[in-house]
């Protein structure tokens, strides 16, 4: 796990440093350790060859039990199981709880569903539907009340945590 943590950092730092040349943001501060404790892992998923076929450092065992190497089987909570490789795992503690960000490559193309054939689509966002595409697909609008509401709930919720 060491090698891949600190390569995610030194991937950060870079960035970071990348947008300071480029006159996009600021320099990037040193943060100290006693006032900004550490508080998110990033996992990089590598690939080795076992008896089982190539597996990876990080893998789904069943629907809601993802194994991660050296910590273990963690439990997971997810809505949607997503066809696709694990290609990098961000472990993070945030206002009392764990939380798992995955980045996936996925198997299969999710943009046919809007092509029509042609290079160009057309996108009109209205008043009546959200978006309608050159080809006649239409979305429907969100309803943001509820939305706002489940907005304003979980704000609630987290003024009480600090």
């Amino acid at each position: 796990m060491g090698k891949y943590c600190l390569q995610a950092s030194a991937d950060r730092l870079i960035k970071a440093y990348g947008g300071y040349y480029d006159r996009r943001t600021g320099a990037p501060r040193f943060k100290k350790r006693k006032t900004n404790p550490v508080t998110s892992i990033t996992l990089r998923n590598n690939f080795h060859d076992t008896k089982e076929g190539n597996v990876g450092a990080i893998r789904w065992l069943s629907e809601n039990e993802l194994r991660v190497t050296k910590l273990g089987k963690i439990t997971v909570k997810h809505r949607k199981h997503i066809k696709g490789q694990i290609k990098e795992a961000t472990l993070k503690y945030e206002n009392g709880r764990w939380y798992i960000c995955i980045v996936y490559e996925l198997y299969e193309n999710r943009h046919d569903e809007f092509s029509y054939g042609g290079l160009y689509v057309g996108i009109d966002f209205g008043l009546t539907d959200f978006l309608t595409f050159s080809n006649g697909k239409a979305i429907a609008k969100p309803d943001l009340k509820k939305i706002n509401e489940r907005i304003q709930y979980y704000q609630r919720k987290l003024d009480g945590k600090k």
